[in-house]
Formats: C-alpha cells, structure tokens, sequence
C-alpha cells in the first residue's frame, strides 16, 4: 500500500471568501534561473542533481588551468545534454554561470537552489532519482510530469508596505503536474487576511 503525500500552500487575499484548488502535483516557492529560459513545458524530462553543477577549484589556480576545467566543464555538460536531453534541470545547490548560459543557449528550464527534501519530493512523485553529475554520464532513464509551468501569484495584502505603496507582493510557484502514479497533491488556499 503507497502512501499520499499531500502539500498545504496558502495565499493571502483581501477578499471575503476563502477557496481552494487542489493540483494534482507538486508546487513549490521557485523561480527559473534566467528569465529567458522556458517557464511552460509540456511533458517535460526531469532531471534531478544533488550538489553543484560548476566549477570546484579551491583556491588559487592558473588562469590556464581555469580555463581547462571550463573547457572539460563544458564539454562534459554538452555531453550530459546529448545523453539525457532533459527539458527541465533541477539542482541541489548552485551552478556556475558558464553552464546557465550553456543551458539557456540550449532550451533547457534549469531551477537552482533546491532543498534537498524538495528533490526527495519530486523523485518520490516522479520515480525519477537523484543523481550526482557523474551518474548522468551513465545514461539514466528519466522521467517526466504532464505539465511544467511557473506562474506569479499576487497576494492582496498590505498594499502599503515596504514595497511601495500601490506594489502587490507576489509569489513565484513553480508546479509539476500530472505524475504517472499520482503519489501526491498540493491544496491552495486562497485566505482572507
């Protein structure tokens, strides 16, 4: 017997009623890395990455040697892209700008900074594991959602704030939906403040 993982999200609003949207799926508080990288994707390949995705010198080096590991760097994620072609790119921690503008050049959705029980999260929903980069290399079989999009929510609340006065505080949800053995939903609740 599978267990059913069910996500609480809420949303502050100035309006009387509250209501509720249940997703049949994952969301989460992120963003895309670049803004000229794709926030819809239908049916997309989701690869999951633990750790960092760059560059790993500590300390001084060589503009040379800098250069060289680049150099491998990239050649080793061109390689990864020929692999896998994933759609969107989800990465435990950081990854180095050479290789988002790598990404961005090539199509590809990559969300930075995840936690790592986020990522738990999707491979558990998905059935998509959590690899290391060195274990994309050995062709992985990926796994895919019906729909990935991100959306901005606005929350209607304390119009007055820091922000400036008129400015809406808003959100960025990131939603994955449409597993293939539905293990999980977020309810959205809009409430009034």
């Amino acid at each position: 017997m599978s267990r059913i993982y069910i996500m609480c999200m809420h949303v502050l609003s100035s309006t009387a009623s509250a209501c509720s949207e249940v997703v049949k799926g994952l969301v989460f508080r992120k963003n895309v890395a670049h803004k000229h990288m794709p926030s819809k994707c239908r049916n997309p390949r989701l690869l999951l990455l633990s750790g960092v995705l760059g560059h790993s010198h500590v300390g001084f080096s060589s503009f040379s040697s800098i250069e060289q590991e680049k150099d491998h760097l990239d050649k080793s994620v061109c390689k990864m892209m020929e692999i896998c072609r994933p759609d969107v790119i989800m990465v435990e921690k950081t990854v180095s700008r050479d290789i988002q503008e790598l990404l961005l050049k090539e199509g590809v959705t990559l969300v930075l900074d995840m936690k790592l029980n986020r990522l738990q999260r999707i491979a558990r929903c998905s059935g998509a594991p959590i690899l290391s980069f060195s274990e994309v290399l050995s062709k992985p079989k990926l796994k895919q959602c019906d729909y990935f999009h991100i959306e901005k929510v606005t929350e209607e609340h304390n119009l007055t704030c820091s922000t400036g006065v008129g400015k809406r505080p808003s959100k960025t949800l990131m939603f994955l939906e449409g597993f293939h053995k539905p293990l999980g939903c977020t309810v959205g609740l809009l409430l009034p403040f």
